[in-house]
């Protein structure tokens, strides 16, 4: 049985399955459900 699910977005088009899959998932295990979405600052100073 599934209790916790953790989905790591990264808010794009992409992950759209992705969270709808989750999401599924949660409701039919009446698991908990989390979205993590990390930013690496860092990699906008190598960008300009």
């Amino acid at each position: 049985m599934i209790k916790k699910i953790l989905l790591p977005l990264k808010f794009s088009h992409v992950t759209d399955n992705a969270f709808d899959m989750a999401l599924r998932l949660a409701k039919c295990f009446e698991a908990r459900f989390n979205i993590f979405h990390a930013l690496d600052h860092r990699l906008r100073l190598y960008m300009f």
